[in-house]
């Protein structure tokens, strides 16, 4: 009878650990979801402004000068390469650059 109380009891607590990580990833889902909408407007566009580089410019200042978070910039700048098709971080006077908004 011992050993069936034990094993029922290891179960419960299997069961408490698997509802605790169920509900750890689901706030980090949501956490996730809210953090990669907040540059889209309410059409489900993703709001952009143009930037003409200037002599001197870098893609770093630049990405310095428009992002407003905390997170790590070097995600925003990625961002900026893939939203103009950028290879590398070389940019040019004249060009204009494509920079999302992040609120």
């Amino acid at each position: 009878m011992k050993d069936y109380k034990k094993r029922v009891n290891i179960k419960r607590k299997s069961h408490k650990w698997r509802r605790f990580l169920f509900v750890v990833f689901g706030i980090i889902m949501i956490a996730i979801i809210i953090i990669g909408t907040r540059s889209v407007n309410s059409n489900g566009q993703l709001k952009l402004i143009e930037v003409t580089v200037s002599e001197g410019d870098t893609l770093w200042a630049i990405a310095r000068s428009h992002y407003h978070s905390e997170g790590d910039i070097r995600k925003f700048i990625f961002r900026i390469r893939q939203i103009n098709n950028l290879k590398t971080a070389q940019i040019y006077p004249g060009q204009v650059l494509l920079i999302p908004i992040v609120d």
